[in-house]
């Protein structure tokens, strides 16, 4: 998480970890995987799901916004 530059600021239904970019694209909302995320790199087991958390807010909950990583990832 603070080392990996994520704040992580809640979880998806399914046990995803939900957290803003504080290092490479500060801001930015991602998902981290949680099935696999002891086997690698927070970082490569993320997809960024929104440019800013105002974004992230007000699309969660859209029939086509992601509501995991495996969804965000398709």
């Amino acid at each position: 998480p603070l080392e990996h530059g994520f704040v992580l600021i809640g979880t998806c239904t399914n046990g995803d970890l939900i957290a803003v970019d504080t290092a490479q694209q500060n801001g930015t909302v991602w998902y981290i995987g949680h099935e696999s995320m002891h086997e690698k790199s927070p970082r490569s087991n993320s997809v960024r799901v929104a440019d800013d958390i105002v974004g992230f807010v007000a699309r969660y909950g859209d029939d086509d916004f992601p509501w995991d990583f495996y969804d965000a990832k398709q």
